[in-house]
Formats: structure tokens, sequence, C-alpha cells
């Protein structure tokens, strides 16, 4: 019986040891903060395709690795100055404060882009980085920073090709970037890539009454690309 006793004592000691040691690693575990998703690439913007804007609010999602806090969580988003040729308060505004709520383990925050004219000849690279603070460690390689490349360029789509039944020959006709651009502005005009005959007929049209309109209030649109009246060869 005394045998028995001590070998029940000796199992319990065991197990508080172990209940011990496991709350150690739990709460001496590194909490780790990381974006959400991976960069393979820098990530384009361009303010073409937003006419009627002069800014552009870019989301960064962060994820962090332990479960739910009680209480708010700072973390800290910084710029890598070494792959950043944009100037802060010119191109760019981080966010003033990043920060994970009570019982978050995702957050996002966002950085403030902003057009300035010399984006239409030249682009602008931003990288930035999630870092170690009090709360959190870095977490895995491809998730720790962020590029984006910002402009105002236009550059041809390779959906607006020369050819018989093209974009060119049947509904816009000759590419220009003031064409395009004017295109984008006036009717909206999206990516063309997978636009079936209606979609391209549609916009085609109403840039053709767009231009009409212009011209009967005494505003002839001049190419000064291909040095002609600016036309579409859609018919209707």
């Amino acid at each position: 019986m005394e045998k028995l006793r001590y070998i029940s004592f000796a199992l319990c000691v065991l197990a508080l040891a172990a209940c011990k040691r496991e709350q150690i690693e739990t709460y001496s575990a590194a909490n780790y903060i990381q974006f959400v998703d991976a960069t393979v690439d820098s990530t384009t913007v361009s303010f073409v395709f937003s006419p009627g804007s002069d800014e552009f609010q870019v989301p960064l999602a962060a994820i962090m690795s332990a479960a739910p806090s009680d209480r708010e969580l700072e973390y800290e988003i910084g710029v890598v100055a070494s792959g950043t040729t944009a100037v802060e308060g010119t191109h760019y505004t981080m966010p003033t404060r990043t920060a994970f709520e009570a019982g978050e383990v995702t957050n996002t925050s966002y950085i403030t882009l902003r057009r300035t004219p010399e984006m239409q000849s030249k682009s602008f690279r931003l990288m930035v980085e999630v870092r170690r603070n009090d709360n959190f460690l870095v977490g895995d390689g491809d998730n720790i920073y962020k590029i984006f490349r910002v402009h105002d360029m236009l550059t041809r789509p390779d959906w607006w090709t020369e050819g018989s039944g093209s974009i060119t020959t049947a509904y816009f006709g000759k590419y220009s970037e003031k064409k395009y651009r004017l295109m984008i502005s006036e009717v909206g005009l999206v990516d063309m890539t997978d636009a079936d005959n209606n979609t391209k007929r549609f916009y085609a049209l109403q840039f053709k009454y767009w231009l009409a309109r212009e011209k009967a209030a005494g505003n002839t649109i001049w190419d000064d690309d291909n040095n002609e009246e600016m036309t579409v060869t859609v018919k209707g």
C-alpha cells in the first residue's frame, strides 16, 4: 500500500511538472508578425485608371501568429530606404499608427499614394516592411516586405493591335496615348483583353459620340501622335 501511495505521489509530481513546462512553453512562445500575402514581385499602381482621383489607398493586411490578445497590441510598418525612390509627404503617406485591436489576429492599415505631374514620365518605387518591436518578432521572409511601383504612365496595351478585324480596324482606330487617356477618362474604358465584340463596340461608340459632341461645341480633338483629327473606326 505504501508503495502504491509512493507511485501515485510520483505520478502527480510528474504531471504537475509537465503542466508547468507546458505553461512556460505556451506563455514564452514568441509572437510573430508578417503580411498576410507573400511578395513575389512588385505591385504596380497606375493613376491612369483613376482619372478622377489624385490619391489612392493601398491596403496592408498583417497577421500575427499568436492567439488573440485581450488588449491592444501595436505593431510597426516602416519604409525600406534602400528600396524606395518615392518621397514621403509628396508621393505617399504612411499610416500614423498600426495596432491589432483586442481579439484581432489580422489587421489592415493603409498607405496613401498621391499623383504628381512627374509620374506621367517617371515611375516611383516604394518598399515597406514589418518590423520587430516590443510586441512582435518578424515572421517569414517572403511575407515581411511589400513593394509598389507608382506611376501615371500609359503604354500601348497588347489588346490594341493592328490587323483585320482588330481593335484598330473595326473599333478604336489608330492608337495614341492621348486617345487612350481620353477614352479612359471620358467613357470609362476598361481592359479589353477578354472583351467580346459587343463590349468593344459599346466603348467605341460612346467615344465616337463624345468626339462628335466636342466637335459640335467647337472643340475638335486633335490627335497629335497621328497628326490628324481624332477619330474611331466603329460604324454606327
